[in-house]
């Protein structure tokens, strides 16, 4: 029964129509209760005129509303309502995997040459995604039965939702797989009852289940469902086949002009396994002959080992970590590994898994927490039975220290503060803990390991580590990076028996990160020594002897691929054993054997884990066990409200996708546009979202390797961004140019210069010139007016809205401070007025809407956080000091970025950060228990 639009259905107003599926009418709606749009399925009136097949469909219904999976689309319930009785879906914005599939074989035809179904990572990607939400349906006992393209939507956001999930389970109706929000293809189904040779195409036919009848779509059934067989769960991985293989060549594994051909191919021939890509890896090529199996029996069984394939693979996409199986088996390198112990080394076989190479049973991994959110820092025990780390489980936004057994059973929660704790380190013997903790100002903190009061023992400490025998604990203070204009880091040993904290590296730029000597003499520690050299010079790991001895450089970094400009942020160590240190670099696991007398490295590195995501903190036991956390990263923007630094309300999410690295997205003054980019191989494409609709729009797209960095006009009318063809940072030296909201030909703004801002009238630019001058430019006109001029390195402006004052961060050797200055321009040195902020690298990100407060970012606590500048609106001079206005530790010294505008509105503060999830995963040999 149609609905019309305007009226109400139940709770629920009726506002347009999204199609028609096999089972009914299908209809954007909204949720009057809960204030959110859904999609309403309104069922056939001779499908509801059946009580009996109604009260099966509504428990089967009850049933699937239970499957809450990021990757599946939801089903809210049933409404009846006026003799209507109606499935409230989920509704999916985005594209479906079919429409992509069609622009990916389309561009490809266009062009005459290349690859006509997705890029293999982008493929496998998805199909991990869609592999993660079979599994969760069919440890439930739920059988999806209709997977296609169709029927798998990619969202704005980047993530992928399988839509119409097991709708049909158990009924004998016909119909049901047209997409939430959308209407049903012309597709080949076929129908119970009938021979291959009788069934022509039609849209509206079925085919049998064990419980009924079922849709089905006949290039993506599995045999024994075209024959007419009872089917589980080895349909869907039939199915997961097909689209796989699709995916990778952009045609299907079965094709033909009718259904009968397609069915006969199915039954009795194989795809074209030359379509394959030759770069297809190899055990993906295994596993999809191991989905299209004609056999069920000689099928893959289960769909989450194949998860455990794909994760061998590149990754691409939003891919969640939610196995669902509790121990996976990777596939080892084809060499010998000696996992670290003290009593002594266990070996492990490490082997590619290739067709001719069955994996190694020597060893496994195991999931040790599923935790949606962070679970972090492991650390072990001497004897590997106890297990310490951090996590936000708690569900109030911080981080606690838990610690629980090794071989299972209930976590326990040492510590309850609203501050972070994290970075826990067992002693030896597992009876103490020390950790880092936020609370009062920072520190370092012991407490005994199953609870109890914790007492502060190192102010501002960061990841103490216990020496091994427990009678010391070695930390570090300071800035974890060491920049130019940052203060130096240092490492300290402090005697648990009492006694002032020991210095190490003094004079050290950066001093962090240490690491215990077996034997407890020494430590290895993460330092920088020159502070003005290139990170990829003045980075390595130092051998630093406790008696006082000559600190020496280990060469740790010097391995090919190690040593780059972002080496401190890659390389995480962990433990150092007998048989070397254990460390992780770009999201793979090594262990670097080690001379115990001067630390440096005395063979080659052996790799023990290459990461599908990022594996991070290892630490190991004297029983060979290896406990690390795997971290999984998406690019977010958010708007926090800038009210109650002592409680501040939660942030709100206004984009995500899982492209690499964050850039600065820029908001319009009202609040209601944002502006950012995505990276697309060499080229950056600016977007828009509209905050009050939710549309996208793709703006412009440049080829540049460099990030463009675009900012909006207060209206929203222009976009300004720079380009640099020498891929160094956009805001020197580069060519700005100025291209409408709406699109159109981009103008040339300037060359040799930075964009940052515009002002009020949307006209002019706030720009630098070089490292000295900061102007303004008329994007109309082309008139320029100078602000500041400095024989000093300049940058990072940032306009008051009213247009009177500008801040800026003036750089004079190694030291960086904030000044005001008023836009009439003109002024000398004499002019400005420096904020008396506590850093030496602080830096304007924007102004209160009435231009009485300057925000900036400071790293004070040793993490960027927003912090405030009262500012008189007469003189523009700071007035008192800056306060803390929201703190941002819960993205570390990765950080955040902000627009290079003005990143602050009367809703809040917009910035870009890396959202990551993690949890900690166990390497075993198989002779530990």
């Amino acid at each position: 029964m149609p609905l019309t639009i305007g009226t109400r259905l139940g709770v629920y107003d009726i506002l347009a129509p999204l199609g028609v599926g096999g089972m009914g009418e299908v209809y954007r709606a909204r949720d009057t209760k809960l204030g959110r749009d859904v999609a309403i399925k309104v069922l056939p009136a001779a499908f509801t005129a059946d009580p009996e097949r109604l009260a099966r469909f509504e428990r089967e219904a009850r049933l699937l509303a239970s499957l809450n999976h990021p990757n599946i689309g939801a089903i809210y319930g049933v409404e009846e309502s006026g003799g209507i009785t109606a499935l409230v879906l989920e509704l999916v914005e985005g594209e479906t995997l079919d429409a992509r599939l069609k622009g990916s074989r389309l561009r490809a035809s266009g062009a005459s040459a290349g690859q006509a179904g997705l890029p293999i990572h982008e493929a496998v990607g998805i199909a991990r995604q869609i592999a993660d939400a079979l599994d969760a349906a069919h440890e439930r006992g739920i059988v999806h039965r209709d997977l296609k393209p169709a029927n798998i939507v990619i969202t704005p956001d980047g993530a992928v939702k399988i839509l119409d999930f097991g709708l049909a389970k158990g009924t004998d109706w016909p119909g049901g797989a047209g997409r939430a929000g959308g209407s049903r293809g012309a597709e080949e189904e076929v129908a119970r009852g009938f021979s291959p040779a009788d069934l022509t195409h039609s849209p509206t036919v079925i085919a049998p289940t064990i419980d009924g009848v079922l849709l089905g779509t006949a290039p993506y059934m599995s045999p024994e469902q075209a024959r007419g067989k009872p089917v589980d769960k080895r349909a869907d991985i039939w199915a997961f086949g097909c689209v796989l293989f699709e995916m990778l060549t952009g045609g299907r594994a079965f094709t033909g002009e009718t259904t009968t051909d397609v069915l006969a191919k199915i039954l009795e021939r194989e795809p074209d396994w030359t379509a394959l890509p030759p770069a297809t890896p190899p055990h993906i090529a295994r596993l999809l002959r191991r989905c299209l199996e004609k056999h069920p029996k000689r099928r893959v069984r289960d769909i989450g080992d194949a998860r455990g394939e794909l994760v061998d693979a590149p990754a691409c996409g939003p891919t969640p970590i939610s196995e669902t199986r509790a121990t996976r088996r990777l596939g080892w390198l084809p060499w010998l590994v000696a996992v670290a112990s003290v009593v002594a080394a266990v070996a492990i076989r490490l082997r590619t898994p290739t067709p001719a190479v069955p994996v190694s049973d020597d060893v496994a991994i195991e999931r040790l927490t599923f935790d949606p959110g962070i679970t972090i820092a492991p650390s072990l025990s001497a004897d590997g039975r106890l297990l310490a780390y951090a996590s936000d489980r708690s569900g109030r936004g911080d981080l606690d220290i838990w610690v629980q057994q090794t071989a299972g059973g209930t976590p326990l929660r040492i510590t309850d503060d609203v501050a972070d704790d994290t970075e826990p380190d067992l002693s030896a013997d597992g009876g103490r803990i020390v950790f880092r903790s936020e609370r009062n100002g920072g520190g370092v903190y012991l407490a005994p390991a199953l609870g109890g009061a914790a007492r502060l023992i190192a102010t501002g400490g960061r990841r103490p580590r216990f020496s091994p025998d427990g009678t010391r604990v070695a930390y570090w203070t300071g800035q974890w990076r060491g920049e130019p204009s940052g203060t130096a880091s240092a490492v300290f040993v402090l005697s648990l028996a009492g006694g002032a904290p020991v210095p190490l590296l003094r004079g050290f730029a950066v001093a962090r990160d240490p690491v215990w000597s077996p034997d407890g003499r020494s430590l290895l520690v993460l330092g920088r020594q020159d502070r003005l050299s290139p990170l990829d010079e003045s980075y390595d790991w130092w051998f630093v002897p406790i008696d006082g001895g000559s600190p020496g450089r280990t060469t740790i970094l010097d391995r090919p691929g190690w040593r780059d400009e972002s080496a401190g942020e890659f390389v995480s160590g962990g433990s150092w054993t007998p048989s070397g240190l254990l460390l992780t670099t770009r999201g793979s696991l090594w262990s670097q054997p080690l001379s115990q007398t001067t630390g440096r490295p005395i063979g080659p590195a052996r790799r023990l884990a290459l990461g599908a995501g990022s594996y991070q903190q290892p630490i190991t036991s004297r029983d060979g066990r290896i406990v690390f956390a795997e971290f999984t990263t998406d690019r977010i923007i958010e708007r926090a409200p800038l009210t109650n630094a002592s409680s501040p309300e939660p942030a709100t999410r206004l984009y995500t996708d899982s492209r690499p690295g964050f850039a600065r997205a820029s908001v319009t003054r009202d609040g209601s546009v944002i502006v950012f980019e995505r990276g697309v191989g060499r080229t950056r494409e600016i977007w828009t979202k509209d905050l009050r609709n939710g549309a996208q729009q793709l703006v412009l797209a440049v080829e540049s390797n460099a990030f463009l960095f675009p900012t909006v006009s207060p209206d929203g009318s222009r976009i300004g961004y720079a380009t640099s063809a020498s891929g160094a940072s956009v805001t020197v030296n580069g060519t700005g140019y100025v291209v409408d909201m709406a699109g159109g030909v981009p103008k040339q703004l300037c060359t040799g210069c930075g964009v940052y801002a515009f002002l009020s009238d949307n006209r002019r630019v706030v720009t630098t010139v070089g490292d000295s001058k900061i102007q303004l430019v008329d994007s109309v006109s082309g008139a320029t007016h100078d602000i500041v001029t400095d024989s000093d390195r300049i940058e990072r402006p940032s306009v008051s809205p009213n247009d009177r004052w500008m801040a800026f961060r003036r750089t004079a050797g190694t030291t960086s401070k904030v000044f005001l200055v008023s836009t009439a321009g003109g002024g000398s040195a004499a002019s400005e007025t420096k904020v008396d902020e506590p850093t030496t690298t602080g830096r304007p990100c924007g102004w209160s809407p009435d231009s009485s407060v300057l925000y900036l970012l400071l790293d004070t606590d040793g993490t960027r956080c927003l912090w405030g500048q009262r500012v008189d609106p007469a003189n523009g001079h700071p007035v008192g000091t800056p306060y803390i206005v929201r703190h941002f530790h819960q993205f570390g010294a990765a950080g955040f970025g902000t627009s290079l505008g003005n990143a602050v509105t009367a809703e809040g503060f917009l910035y870009e950060a890396p959202s990551t999830r993690a949890n900690l995963w166990q390497l075993k040999p198989s002779s530990v228990h």
